[in-house]
């Protein structure tokens, strides 16, 4: 497990592997079938972000600090440049009173220090019988209908690339937003920014009203962290699958 990073806003949780796959989460609760299943069975579906040839790359995983969203850094071994981070991210945040926590994920993939040719592939499943959905393509997203409902892949990266997992350049961000039983109308570019920013502030704010002692206080912060999003919110049970 301890290959995996967690991230999550009390609503819904998916773990991410060291080398950026998404490899388990569940939908629309925690408790639900997963549409991602990777962890547990190799044929039980995924999100990953992926170089489009042979490169030798190391993998560097960690948090923004005093927060819950992921950093998981591409590098080359021979020489340590960096090829690109993907930052990961489940939106908590106060708006209109309440607390905001929407069954929203978001990964952008930011260019490194030289152009590397990514892969992108979402092989989301119907749940434990762990089949494959076929999707339906829009004009800014793709769409898979799962138990009646609709899971959304929202980009900016051309989406013939994305539904024929084709190889393309990383030139520029590129944003993917997972949404689940509603779409994000706005313009994802300004939506995925304003939501990184205000759940990296949210979290900061929460670790300062934490009683935390001075030893071992940043190891102390990282497990409150942690512990925080095993707490579903709708009922306040201690979430075991996560």
């Amino acid at each position: 497990m301890y290959n995996y990073g967690i991230i999550g806003n009390c609503n819904i949780s998916g773990l991410i592997s060291k080398t950026g796959s998404l490899d388990w989460l569940c939908l629309p609760r925690p408790d639900s079938p997963p549409v991602f299943g990777k962890l547990l069975d190799d044929n039980g579906g995924f999100f990953d972000i992926s170089l489009g040839k042979d490169h030798n790359v190391s993998f560097v995983q960690n948090y923004i600090i005093n927060t819950n969203i992921l950093k998981t850094e591409a590098r080359e071994t021979s020489t340590g440049k960096l090829l690109y981070e993907i930052f990961d991210f489940c939106p908590r945040f106060e708006q209109y009173g309440r607390t905001f926590r929407p069954f929203y994920l978001f990964r952008t993939i930011v260019p490194g220090e030289t152009s590397v040719g990514i892969r992108i592939r979402c092989k989301p499943v119907s749940g434990w019988n762990k089949t494959l959905v076929a999707p339906d393509r829009g004009n800014s997203h793709l769409r898979w209908e799962i138990r009646g409902e609709h899971l959304r892949l929202t980009s900016n990266a051309p989406i013939t690339y994305l539904m024929e997992e084709r190889e393309f350049l990383l030139t520029e961000p590129i944003y993917l937003a997972l949404s689940w039983g509603s779409a994000i109308e706005a313009d994802l570019k300004t939506v995925a920014r304003e939501f990184l920013n205000k759940t990296i502030q949210y979290w900061q704010n929460w670790v300062k009203h934490c009683n935390i002692p001075p030893l071992y206080q940043h190891q102390v912060i990282r497990s409150a962290l942690t512990l925080k999003l095993q707490c579903f919110e709708d009922t306040g049970a201690i979430l075991a699958a996560p």
